[in-house]
């Protein structure tokens, strides 16, 4: 997603990120104006986001690497059209985002640019040809970087071996906060009861079932651990292996991707969240 600060809104902040399949009307959430870029003459042939992400949409369906150029352009040519309107573009992931975002201040210079890096994006930069100095190209346009752990800052360093201090300066380490107060609940107790939970401490995994996440190892470690529930959030091209592995294990549970409240209720009756 390609987050920008723009002038004459009424916050100031604008998302845009690529359309699915569904149709949609919404135009702004929240006082955000939401942009979205279709890629593709058909909503429904639009299948490369969401779900379980890009990398896993892609792995899982090798024919839908033909829907990338086409997404390229079209995130491009949309960004291109309401980037005149914005002061400050925040790019996530350094592929497509940071590329996008790279393009617009070589066209706009006047455009601050703030990219930030996950991780799944710097291996996947550590893993193509000529990823190196494509990232070194990209972050030569960049304001300021932030990262989402010291380890990756770590990582980030190596590609760029010759950095000045000025530039050093521009980088900041910035783990993913959240609202605390969210996850907090008095019901409890009962709510662990409505999810069939009691009985046990309860684990959460939250995310992608791919095997860069380690899962299979959660998965090892909570068998070996008597009257402990470990619900599983999430999807992806894993999902059947490790489904196959808990067979006979009632303690484990599968429950795919949730949203909004249903996600909120499991991270509150969880004792421990666990990313292996």
């Amino acid at each position: 997603c390609h987050y920008m600060r723009a002038q004459g809104t009424d916050n100031g902040l604008g998302i845009l990120f690529p359309a699915d399949s569904g149709a949609h009307s919404e135009k702004v959430h929240d006082g955000v104006l939401r942009y979205r870029f279709d890629y593709l003459p058909k909503k429904s042939w639009q299948t490369l986001a969401f779900e379980s992400g890009i990398p896993d949409n892609l792995f899982r369906h090798p024919l839908r690497f033909l829907q990338v150029p086409s997404f390229v352009k079209a995130f491009y040519q949309k960004a291109l059209e309401i980037a005149p309107h914005y002061d400050l573009l925040h790019a996530h992931w350094i592929i497509p985002g940071g590329l996008i975002g790279a393009l617009l201040k070589v066209r706009y210079p006047q455009l601050k640019l703030v990219l930030t890096i996950h991780s799944s994006d710097l291996w996947l930069i550590e893993k193509l040809p000529f990823g190196g100095k494509l990232f070194r190209w990209i972050f030569n346009q960049t304001d300021h970087v932030t990262l989402v752990s010291e380890q990756l800052k770590r990582r980030m360093e190596r590609l760029l071996p010759v950095l000045t201090i000025a530039k050093q300066k521009n980088i900041t380490v910035v783990p993913m906060g959240i609202h605390w107060e969210s996850y907090q609940t008095k019901d409890r107790e009962k709510k662990k009861k409505k999810a069939g939970l009691l009985g046990g401490k309860v684990i959460l995994y939250l995310g992608r079932l791919i095997p860069l996440k380690g899962v299979s190892y959660l998965i090892d470690a909570v068998k070996q651990m008597p009257h402990t529930h470990l619900v599983i959030l999430g999807d992806g091209v894993e999902r059947k292996k490790l489904e196959r592995a808990s067979t006979g294990s009632p303690w484990i549970h599968f429950l795919g991707n949730l949203q909004g409240q249903e996600k909120i209720d499991y991270l509150q009756i969880s004792d421990i969240a666990v990313f292996p």
